[in-house]
């Protein structure tokens, strides 16, 4: 069966959540004349549409009704919304569901379509969401957060290879949900048979985007202002010192218009900016809530923090300080000629997790795909990694930075709190970094 969105259903979804975001914007507004004395005042709404799928007893799933078919979806969709309860829709509105549920179904036939048989499961969703937030004494500002996520495994269990584009807004573009299928495919099949990496010091070359999820452990978490006014943080001696490669700047831009993990308005009613974590190597700022003290980091005190990346996972956690759309500016080096200079080394290609430990200052990351190099060309395929090492080493151990940036979308999980992540990011060259064999 062949699944059309038509721009018209598109158009009713638009107008009845604008109805939704007036609503949470209104009861933002009452909550702030009511007591003008609260710090903060904080309104949302959230709706979540996902069909998970796999290639034998197919799963779909919708406002939580389990364990319907992708076959019992596609006849029975108008039910579906009808038996929704609290969460149905009528005329325009259920219409307008009804063809994002077609999206979503849509997707995965192109999915499933690109296979090739190779066996592949995942999930396929878009997340609705309309903030109104506010300062004390500040106006209220609010966003409209629509995203959506296509999430992908290729492969036996036991060997699966990951991949994910994520979209702004509602659409799911066929062509790149075919590119991405196209993709896991392909590294399924390049990495189904792999050798040990090497285990002790080696050169790394981490792929674009890859480095960017790199970046985001080694120094955006240390910079964000909580983690970084623990007196023991590694990075918070440094600031404003050269800590890394004069061609490494790093970015994080919560306003970012067309990124997934976009706030436009944060959690705490400021409106979202970009701040510069990284300036040619040197430890430059950090990234604030609006609601910390001025022994927090530069420009974070209660009165003077601009805030910007106050973010939650919803209504239930407090806001805390977070990245959002982080970017590696492209540096001055060419990645062929990078990868043609290395002799022995291990390109990786996708991490997985990673984790750091702000204090001692000591990263892990799993490196789920890696080739390595030999005498500058990218060779066998290896096993997982598990990678770590000292954050302030590793980050004065990079010896280039590409202009070749690419974007890898992601969760990040803080706190029990998941938010969207975006890393963009070129190709970087590590020196002396620790491998390892990782279990699978």
């Amino acid at each position: 069966m062949t699944f059309t969105v038509t721009d018209g259903a598109q158009a009713d979804l638009a107008a009845a959540w604008a109805r939704t975001a007036a609503a949470v914007q209104d009861a933002a507004h009452h909550a702030a004349a009511r007591d003008a004395e609260t710090a903060h005042v904080y309104a949302q709404a959230r709706r979540a549409l996902f069909v998970d799928f796999d290639e034998h007893g197919e799963r779909g799933s919708y406002h939580g009704i389990e364990g319907m078919t992708l076959s019992g979806l596609e006849s029975r969709r108008e039910k579906v919304v009808a038996g929704l309860g609290d969460h149905a829709r009528s005329g325009a509105g259920e219409d307008a569901y009804a063809g994002v549920l077609d999206e979503l179904l849509a997707a995965v036939a192109v999915v499933r379509e690109r296979a090739g048989g190779v066996p592949v499961r995942g999930r396929v969703f878009v997340l609705l969401e309309s903030i109104a937030a506010c300062r004390r004494g500040g106006p209220v500002r609010s966003a409209d957060r629509h995203r959506g996520r296509l999430l992908l495994w290729a492969g036996p269990p036991d060997s699966a290879v990951f991949t994910g584009p994520a979209f702004a807004g509602t659409r799911l573009p066929p062509d790149a949900v075919g590119a991405a299928a196209d993709d896991a495919v392909a590294a399924y099949r390049l990495h189904a048979v792999r050798v040990p990496p090497p285990d002790g010091e080696t050169v790394m070359l981490a792929a674009p985007a890859c480095s960017g999820v790199l970046l985001h452990e080694l120094c955006g978490h240390l910079l964000e202002a909580d983690v970084f006014r623990h007196p023991e943080n590694r990075l918070r001696a440094l600031m404003g010192r050269r800590l890394s490669h004069p061609g490494l700047t790093v970015v994080d831009d919560s306003a970012a218009p067309s990124s997934w993990a976009s706030l436009h308005a944060d959690d705490h009613g400021n409106p979202g900016r970009a701040v510069t974590l990284l300036d040619s190597g040197h430890v430059a700022g950090t990234l604030t809530s609006g609601a910390l003290t001025s022994a927090d980091g530069p420009a974070s005190g209660a009165a003077g923090d601009p805030g910007g990346h106050a973010h939650r996972t919803d209504y239930r956690y407090a806001a805390l300080p977070r990245m959002t759309t982080l970017s590696v500016l492209p540096g001055p080096d060419s990645a062929p000629g990078v990868l043609a200079d290395v002799r022995d080394g291990v390109y990786a290609e996708a991490i997985g997790r990673a984790t750091c430990d702000p204090v001692t200052g000591r990263f892990v990351a799993q490196v789920d795909r890696a080739r390595r190099i030999r005498d500058g060309r990218l060779c066998e395929p290896l096993s997982p990694i598990h990678v770590t090492g000292d954050v302030v080493q590793t980050l004065s151990s990079i010896r280039a930075v590409c202009d070749d940036p690419a974007v890898y979308d992601t969760g990040c999980v803080k706190q029990q709190q998941t938010v969207a992540n975006r890393n963009i990011a070129p190709t970087l060259l590590l020196t002396g970094v620790s491998c390892a064999p990782r279990a699978t």
